[in-house]
């Protein structure tokens, strides 16, 4: 329930700051939460580059059941 909450209130802040990263990756771990997998994925993958957003890419292939793309991910960890 918070995290449904969060995400309406997440979405107002990017309605004002719509190039605001964090409040992106943020956004994707409120749907990680809700077990919303594919949605956090999409998010996430915008911000590939970010080594930060690598663990979350990761995680959600894995709870995806995607392991050859988890693996590939893991990779880029250094």
């Amino acid at each position: 329930m918070h995290f449904q909450r969060s995400i309406k209130i997440i979405a107002q802040g990017l309605s004002h700051f719509s190039g605001s990263m964090d409040l992106y990756i943020c956004q994707g771990i409120n749907h990680m939460n809700l077990n919303r997998f594919d949605e956090a994925l999409s998010i996430f993958l915008e911000y590939q580059t970010h080594a930060h957003v690598i663990p979350y890419i990761i995680e959600c292939y894995k709870q995806m059941g995607d392991f050859e793309n988890a693996q590939i991910f893991s990779a880029k960890i250094i």
